[in-house]
């Protein structure tokens, strides 16, 4: 069993399951909290957390210790450990001033030649053509554009921004935006963005968190 405190940078939705992340306070390291070695998303009551007022939902910038398990990295997510069923304690939160200290500076976010600038080819990742050395990002942006697109009668949320010359238009997964949010443009915003399982072929990128 390993004890880590981490600050918590994403707790994105998507089919009801959650996707938490966060990086471990004193090696700056990614943590993506899962439920088992396949890498599955967390249930609701798998992301409580206590703290002395009672048992509540995991919300970014907290700094909550967990006892987990073991890694279980997989091909596209290296980051991932296997939860235990102790419920993960809240250690206060972050102040806004600390936020930078835990900002990731890639070159890039998974560019792949072979395909558009939201989403990676799989097979690169199986056939190893591109390494997936992190498959998690928190990077600040000057401008931040959500906005909102209908598809097969559904309302989808995006953010497009740019990030080292380079204009990247990803889905939104943050369940604390709410409708209100969107078509607006923001301002030096921070955004936790990650590399989610393979679907037709592909694995997408995705805004997890907005801050």
């Amino acid at each position: 069993m390993f004890q880590k405190e981490i600050v918590i940078l994403a707790n994105s939705v998507k089919h009801g399951q959650h996707c938490v992340a966060g990086k471990d306070i004193k090696t700056k390291e990614w943590v993506r909290p899962v439920a088992d070695t396949n890498g599955c998303e967390l249930n609701s009551q798998q992301i409580l957390c206590s703290n002395p007022h009672g048992n509540f939902y995991v919300r970014p910038l907290q700094k909550v210790k967990m006892a987990l398990i073991q890694p279980v990295p997989l091909i596209h997510q290296p980051e991932n450990w296997l939860i235990s069923d102790q419920i993960w304690v809240q250690h206060y939160r972050i102040e806004q001033h600390e936020i930078n200290l835990y900002v990731d500076n890639p070159k890039d976010l998974w560019l792949d030649p072979s395909t558009s600038t939201d989403k990676v080819n799989y097979n690169n990742i199986i056939n190893k053509n591109i390494i997936i050395s992190q498959s998690l990002y928190f990077i600040k942006v000057e401008i931040l554009n959500l906005y909102t697109i209908q598809q097969y009668e559904k309302t989808k949320k995006r953010a497009k921004f740019t990030y080292n010359n380079v204009i990247y238009d990803l889905a939104v997964t943050d369940p604390q935006i709410n409708n209100a949010d969107f078509n607006l443009i923001y301002f030096n915003k921070y955004l936790c963005v990650s590399l989610a399982g393979e679907f037709k072929g592909f694995s997408y990128k995705i805004v997890a968190t907005v801050i």
